[in-house]
């Protein structure tokens, strides 16, 4: 019996560790206040309300699913002066049949300096508080195998495994560039950010009975940006991202091709835009991420796959992860303020 629940607990411990770094999005640009605290506030707009879900791993057995949901808005901002960013963000995580997960809710706080008419540099920081949790309820255990199936009406062999809390921290800065074309035809425009990161400055301990081990801080560089094609309605969304953590390393790197259906008429707010973009990501050594963006008026939802490279299709057969998110800016006050300013979303 002793001997058993030492082998549990080598899974137990095993599972945290291998669980001790942060989930990642594949459209990492379109969660922001995840991505960078600096990222807070900073935008075209009166507010944003994002949502974001991926799930991944299907294939194997009970699917890894990831679900995320923000809100955040400028403070004090005027036409010239510094302001201040603050964003609320949410986290859910639950992998696999040990549900082996997380529930993180942070506050951002972002202070945003322009440096002249066309750009801005911002900081920010983000505390979280995060509740770690598994079970072992829907486990399947050697004594629920009756000799040749598996019966479920057979008790299992569960164990006590209480969840914890945590303080995180985390910090960033954004370089943020945008010009304004110089006719609404001439789709001349550029913005893009470049920004670094630090995430678990703390590198809190994961304290599932009493491991000791810790969450490695995490490093993250990334760019993105938006290129319109001048004297057409095409327009290039390319984005990076390189992140560490511990061993740990990951590289994004892709671009979509954008069509924009109707033109905005950003100076009276009467016709509103539409456009659609399509294009991939690629993670290095791990997927391939074809994806569509559909914007209209202040509403963007994009839509991508994770499709597995061969190293892994053997297991996977392909098949990697679906990922959805939907972000709504107020562009024109409507929500969160009142402004003539309506602007595209990058």
């Amino acid at each position: 019996m002793m001997k058993r629940h030492a082998i549990i607990m080598f899974l137990v411990l095993t599972s945290a560790m291998s669980f001790a770094q942060d989930i990642h999005f594949s459209q990492f640009n379109r969660n922001p206040v995840y991505l960078n605290p600096a990222l807070v506030g900073q935008m075209d707009g009166h507010g944003r309300v994002a949502m974001h879900y991926n799930t991944q791993w299907s294939v194997l057995g009970e699917a890894y699913d990831t679900y995320g949901a923000s809100i955040d808005l400028p403070l004090l901002k005027n036409n010239r002066g510094a302001y201040l960013g603050l964003g609320l963000n949410f986290l859910r995580d639950k992998a696999g049949d040990s549900e082996f997960g997380f529930v993180n809710g942070g506050l951002g706080l972002s202070g945003i300096l322009p440096i002249d008419d066309q750009s801005e540099i911002s900081v920010g920081i983000r505390t979280a508080f995060v509740q770690r949790s598994m079970t072992s309820a829907n486990l399947q255990w050697d004594s629920q195998f009756n000799g040749s199936s598996y019966d479920p009406n057979i008790a299992g062999e569960g164990i006590s495994i209480p969840s914890f809390t945590y303080f995180d921290l985390g910090s960033g800065i954004n370089y943020h560039f945008s010009n304004e074309s110089s006719t609404i035809s001439s789709n001349n425009r550029i913005s893009f950010d470049v920004g670094f990161a630090y995430s678990h400055i703390t590198k809190p301990e994961m304290n599932f009975k009493g491991s000791g081990d810790r969450l490695p801080a995490k490093l993250a560089f990334y760019g993105q940006g938006n290129i319109g094609i001048p004297h057409s309605r095409y327009y290039l969304t390319p984005a990076v991202l390189f992140q560490q953590q511990a061993k740990q390393k990951e590289l994004v790197i892709g671009t979509y091709i954008g069509y924009k259906i109707v033109e905005d008429t950003k100076y009276t707010g009467f016709v509103r835009k539409s456009s659609v973009a399509f294009g991939a990501k690629y993670r290095v050594g791990d997927a391939i991420v074809p994806g569509i963006l559909y914007e209209l008026a202040d509403f963007s939802l994009e839509v991508s796959y994770d499709i597995n490279l061969p190293n892994l299709s053997a297991y996977t057969n392909g098949r990697g992860g679906f990922e959805v998110s939907l972000i709504f800016i107020d562009a024109q006050g409507s929500l969160f303020g009142k402004s003539k300013m309506h602007r595209s979303f990058m």
